[in-house]
């Protein structure tokens, strides 16, 4: 399978090079005159990497300075051209369709965008400046060139996998984030996948299952969110001061993060210190940057080396 390129990566990159996981390109166009809710002016694809760099560059420059990160210029700029470079191709040949009015309202949406908001780099409206045009059974080079839910493996396919429903024989169990990917584990045998947001998990015998609620008798990974299986029982996830190390993934609840002493601690505020080596540290959407919690644009790989 030759996955997606996450279109909306194109204006999106520099949010996805600090908090990854943006979603892959969406149908529909950009509509109508170019001004839209935004009040962009429509921008020719002849255009569009140079006001990209243009108006991600500007943007991420002053994060820099503020956070007091090295910026490098070139390299900001020299990022977003290797960007358009893996998408020329699919524009040129009709394979991606690109329309220079969402464009414009994209980067005027992208205008509005402050340091401090970094969700915000990424409005809607960027996600159909590109949409596929390759129907199934024509040849492609990436996912993002085919219509739909079709995926690439050389030609566009439909996506046989079903998603399934209680009882069905499975393979795997999947999270859906917010943005719109997904994340699967499991066995890789032919078989359904069993979604957490359906309330289903692929169980030991292979069966898209309910997954169980407190007190409940459960597997490794049976349980709803915000519980956990602790002797074949949903039992709450420990919280700030309780010990993390014993159960799978080291998990505690929302407000509680492991440290590596195995012990939940509560989640550290924007502004105050924290260690960049403990994963989930600082609350909310904040980040942990040069030894505080932080919410920016801005870090430290992004303003040295740009976009890739």
């Amino acid at each position: 399978m030759i996955k997606r390129l996450s279109l909306p990566f194109l204006l999106s990159l520099t949010v996805c090079a600090v908090a990854p996981g943006c979603s892959g390109s969406t149908s529909g166009g950009g509509g109508g005159d170019g001004t839209g809710g935004n009040g962009g002016t429509p921008v020719p694809f002849a255009e569009a990497e140079t006001k990209v760099a243009d108006a991600f560059c500007g943007l991420i420059k002053p994060c820099c300075d503020t956070e007091g990160f090295s910026y490098d210029a070139a390299k900001c700029r020299s990022g977003y051209s290797k960007v358009f470079q893996r998408v020329s191709a699919g524009v040129e040949s009709g394979r991606l369709k690109y329309d220079a009015a969402a464009m414009g309202n994209c980067l005027a949406a992208i205008a509005k965008t402050s340091c401090n908001t970094p969700d915000e780099a990424a409005p809607a409206v960027c996600e159909t400046v590109f949409q596929g045009t390759v129907s199934e059974g024509g040849a492609c080079e990436s996912s993002d060139e085919c219509v739909g839910d079709l995926d690439c493996d050389e030609t566009c396919k439909a996506n046989t996998t079903p998603r399934g429903k209680a009882g069905d024989a499975c393979s795997s169990s999947c999270d859906e984030s917010p943005g719109g990917g997904v994340s699967c584990a499991g066995s890789g045998d032919p078989g359904a996948e069993c979604f957490a947001s359906d309330g289903l998990y692929c169980s030991a015998d292979r069966k898209c299952t309910a997954t169980a609620k407190a007190g409940e008798a459960c597997e490794a990974f049976g349980c709803v969110p915000g519980q956990h299986c602790v002797e074949a029982e949903c039992v709450p996830l420990p919280g700030a001061g309780e010990p993390c190390g014993n159960n799978y993934n080291r998990e505690c609840a929302d407000n509680a993060y492991c440290d590596a002493q195995g012990m939940c601690q509560a989640r550290v505020a924007v502004g105050e210190a924290c260690d960049e080596a403990a994963w989930g540290q600082c609350a909310g959407d904040a980040e942990c940057i040069a030894g505080e919690c932080r919410v920016s644009l801005a870090s430290p790989a992004l303003c040295a080396g740009g976009p890739s």
